[in-house]
């Protein structure tokens, strides 16, 4: 179960899933099988992320976790449907990665449908009629542009932390697959979860709905870059 990529979010979201499946393995593990994280580096460079996917899917890995970033992850996308592995959690709000439906990928995070349509909304309330949007120049710029524009066209959420939250879900998902599960019964299990509190956090799967959370907030921030309370 990988988690990849250098950066500051990065190694925080392996460094936040490694102290909750380090604490559940200290409590004897899921029905006394220890949860292994592996991490390998992709430089945030979609071959290296493919490679590195093709090297743990011939090491039999249970399962993919927590891939960082969207070109990344759409580089990884078609191995994981292929080989039918469930790819849980990637920090990533991309539309292409939700859409079409993969029974494989469960999503944790809110889209950046979700997220840029928050900001759009009070812009235009303002009475703003002209919005411009400066993105990176690959697929994760694309899909926060992608996100912008559907928002104007509806018109007529800043993510909450997701790191440890995918780590409890992701080890909940193992707990209802039962002792000795397979990938499908882990991707059943995982679809179980429907209006599953963690720490306050609530998110819901079902059979064809594997976007467990779509709440956002605003953050705003001051002229001196504080954040305004």
């Amino acid at each position: 179960m990988p988690a990849r990529a250098p950066g500051h979010c990065h190694i925080q979201m392996h460094h936040g899933a490694r102290l909750y499946f380090d604490a559940v393995n200290r409590d004897g593990g899921v029905f006394g099988q220890r949860i292994e994280l592996r991490l390998l580096d992709d430089g945030y460079e979609p071959a290296r992320c493919k490679a590195n996917t093709e090297r743990l899917i011939a090491e039999d890995v249970f399962a993919l976790f927590g891939y960082v970033g969207t070109p990344t992850a759409l580089a990884a996308l078609p191995l994981m449907n292929q080989h039918r592995i469930p790819f849980f959690g990637p920090f990533t709000g991309a539309q292409a990665l939700r859409d079409p439906f993969s029974r494989q990928v469960f999503h944790v995070r809110a889209s950046y449908d979700d997220e840029t349509a928050l900001i759009v909304d009070p812009l235009v309330n303002l009475g703003l009629k002209r919005i411009a949007v400066l993105r990176q120049n690959d697929s994760y710029g694309q899909a926060g542009l992608d996100g912008v524009q559907r928002a104007l066209a509806a018109i007529g959420l800043v993510e909450r932390n997701t790191v440890g939250v995918a780590a409890k879900v992701f080890t909940e998902g193992l707990r209802r697959a039962g002792r000795g599960a397979r990938r499908e019964a882990l991707i059943g299990a995982l679809q179980s979860l429907q209006r599953f509190d963690v720490d306050g956090f609530r998110i819901h799967f079902g059979p064809r709905d594997h976007m467990a959370s779509r709440f956002v907030e605003l953050t705003l921030l001051t002229a001196n870059g504080r954040v305004m309370r």
